[in-house]
């Protein structure tokens, strides 16, 4: 088994992202203007989707089925949290 860390870049407030099956979240940070994430992974897995979101400090949102991942700070000042959205 070969293990590295991926980033993944959110492409939207909610993203589904394609990556090996049993990959372990590492953090979410902001980097060049775009919300990453950071993950290891073992390379020769299968791939999966996965879904994650990103919520604004204030905003209203339905805590079930999420599981958190980090939380971080645009460089405007807004705060915002990464969740993955677990299978219902």
């Amino acid at each position: 088994m070969t293990r590295v860390i991926l980033k993944y870049v959110l492409d939207g407030p909610e993203a589904t992202i394609r990556m090996p099956h049993g990959a372990r979240m590492l953090t979410a940070r902001l980097q060049r203007g775009e919300i990453c994430l950071w993950a290891e992974v073992d390379v020769c897995g299968p791939t999966v989707a996965r879904t994650f979101v990103s919520i604004n400090t204030g905003a209203d949102f339905d805590p079930r089925y999420l599981r958190y991942i980090a939380t971080g700070e645009s460089s405007n000042g807004v705060v915002w949290h990464v969740y993955e959205k677990e299978q219902e």
